[in-house]
């Protein structure tokens, strides 16, 4: 089990992060091998990140390393309680190489990543600019060159054409209740809706809202919500 893993969701991410103890396989998604604060998990409980998902949504399935098949996109559903368990996990400062020792748990890691003093610039990944790490977030959010996904024909593109493509885009599917679930519109803008519990939390440096488990009637033994 690894302790140093990568992850998708800092800013100019994927970054390499280390846990204070090792980390379970089952955390990380079946085909990249990452750690991402937005996941999907299938009957199983092996998790997929939301770019590999978004990657294979045209063939409507995603194979699946750890089990050694493919897995329908319309059986999965949010890893929620993975993701909420996982960001509870205590993780050095990316920076930690250069000097930096601080340490916290994972939800808490961006909100320090951004004022460390020994982050200084980051490059963005779509269109190679170079910027101010606390600028790094809101030029991802407008960045032509990032890549978002259409919500009618699921293909990605610069976000430059995605103004003309919706205007062209004719193709509307009809997904399954499970996989619009776990479906993504441009760069999965519903993802603050359908992980507000968890990772809505983590963005912000928040704590997060853990799940409990059912409680059972003292007389019947029946759960109760």
């Amino acid at each position: 089990m690894p302790r140093k893993v990568q992850y998708r969701d800092f800013p100019g991410g994927p970054i390499e992060i280390e846990f204070s103890d090792e980390l379970p396989h089952w955390n990380l998604c079946g085909v990249c091998g990452m750690l991402s604060a937005f996941m999907c998990r299938d009957e199983l409980g092996h998790v997929f990140c939301k770019v590999c998902i978004d990657a294979h949504r045209q063939n409507k399935r995603i194979f699946c390393k750890h089990e050694i098949r493919f897995v329908e996109l319309a059986d999965l559903s949010a890893a929620v309680e993975i993701i909420q368990l996982t960001h509870d996990l205590t993780v050095f400062c990316p920076y930690k190489k250069f000097g930096c020792t601080e340490y916290r748990p994972l939800r808490f890691m961006k909100k320090h990543l951004v004022k460390c003093p020994l982050t200084t610039v980051m490059r963005c990944k779509a269109c190679d600019a170079m910027l101010p790490i606390k600028d790094h977030l809101d030029h991802e959010a407008l960045c032509p060159e990032a890549h978002v996904l259409c919500s009618i024909c699921t293909q990605r593109m610069p976000r430059r054409k995605y103004k003309d493509h919706q205007n062209q885009c004719q193709r509307r599917p009809e997904p399954s209740h499970r996989e619009e679930n776990c479906r993504a519109e441009s760069e999965w803008p519903g993802d603050r809706r359908q992980y507000s519990s968890s990772t809505a939390e983590i963005d912000a440096g928040g704590t997060g809202k853990h799940l409990e488990p059912p409680r059972k009637n003292s007389r019947t033994g029946a759960a109760q919500t």
